[in-house]
């Protein structure tokens, strides 16, 4: 259960619903999909998500598979992930009706089944950041459970901690998503920074955490979240 709940921390990113949150969440939907690759096979697999994509494009489809790989994240280490984000749900039900009708792409997802085995297929919705999917290589994660009737509040603690990465002069970009199709993990929110690379990330955390409000405002989310995972993510593939 718990490699399961590790597997899921990720994005790892969700519904077109209104929820009342905060105005710069937009409607975007994350359709994540993890994966044990065979060993040897990470070039080959993401090969062919790449041509996936081929036939995404065009089929019309409007969504992008971003390939990541857990590099530091407990039992998940080396699980690969596939997020297509889309912009809305009603994008994301009809590209997936798209895909589905196919047969050329279910010929190539057929072929996956050679390299790779599915360990989840989760859907999230967004519900803090928004914009296109950013290009950097590192994905910082952290999953947690929010308390019941709190979203609302921590959501608005994240704008303060984007506000102070901002003032410190941080580039990562953080995003928000809730699981709303996760199995046990369903209700569970991910939080997720993205940056340049390795080396930024190293250096805004270090800004970050010498920064007395970004404390502050971490030790006041005590009460309202418990933290289910951390990990780091580099990205594989376009």
């Amino acid at each position: 259960m718990h490699a399961r709940r590790s597997i899921v921390l990720l994005f790892s990113l969700i519904l077109g619903l209104s929820t009342g949150l905060q105005a710069s969440a937009d409607d975007s939907v994350l359709s994540v999909v993890a994966v044990q690759v065979n060993s040897g096979q990470l070039d080959t697999y993401s090969a062919r998500v790449a041509e996936l994509q081929t036939h995404m494009t065009r089929l019309g489809v409007d969504g992008t598979p971003v390939t990541w790989q857990a590099t530091a994240a407990g039992p998940a280490t080396g699980t690969v992930f596939v997020a297509i984000q889309y912009p809305s749900l009603a994008s994301y039900a009809a590209g997936t009706a798209k895909s589905a009708a196919d047969p050329e792409f279910g010929k190539l997802i057929g072929g996956l089944d050679d390299i790779r085995t599915i360990a989840s297929n989760s859907l999230y919705r967004n519900v803090f950041g928004g914009g296109e999917a950013d290009a950097g290589t590192l994905l910082q994660t952290v999953t947690v459970k929010v308390a019941p009737g709190r979203l609302a509040d921590y959501v608005a603690q994240l704008e303060k901690l984007q506000a102070v990465q901002q003032r410190v002069g941080s580039s990562g970009k953080m995003r928000a998503w809730q699981a709303t199709a996760a199995g046990p993990n369903t209700g569970n929110v991910v939080i997720g920074i993205i940056y340049a690379d390795l080396a930024t990330y190293a250096a805004d955390t270090a800004k970050i955490q010498a920064d007395a409000e970004w404390q502050k405002i971490i030790g006041g989310l005590d009460g309202m979240r418990t933290i289910v995972s951390t990990g780091l993510a580099r990205r594989v593939s376009q």
